[in-house]
């Protein structure tokens, strides 16, 4: 049985595929980690600094793409793309994000390839 929280989250994990970052930061913890795929400048700690990448991959023209949103358990989602994120980018592979939630926040956010390949033009 889902609960209002997973609703909640589940919707504002909806509104960051399709590129409404307000409603994805009303569900983000102030504490909130965000881990790229490989260790780099898009780690983030604080919705602060998630926002803010988020907010600058937007404007530049990193639009949003579809998504399937798995929900876990009560503390994991999945979300997962089956495209390429950034065709010329630093992530030119589809990626799935692991979402942590506590307290009906989200609290961390790891990055992982979903291509199972390990070249950096995979696809």
């Amino acid at each position: 049985m889902r609960s209002a929280t997973d609703e909640l989250i589940e919707r504002g994990l909806h509104a960051w595929s399709a590129g409404e970052l307000d409603r994805l930061e009303a569900v983000l913890d102030p504490a909130v980690t965000l881990r790229s795929v490989a260790p780099g400048d898009w780690d983030c700690v604080g919705w602060e600094e998630v926002m803010w990448l988020l907010r600058r991959r937007q404007a530049e023209g990193n639009a949003a793409y579809p998504v399937t949103i798995e929900h876990v358990d009560e503390h994991t989602f999945i979300v997962s793309s089956t495209t390429r994120i950034d065709s010329d980018g630093p992530q030119p592979f589809p990626v799935a994000t692991r979402i942590t939630v506590a307290d009906g926040k989200v609290t961390a956010m790891q990055q992982y390839r979903t291509d199972n390949v390990s070249g950096p033009a995979a696809g």
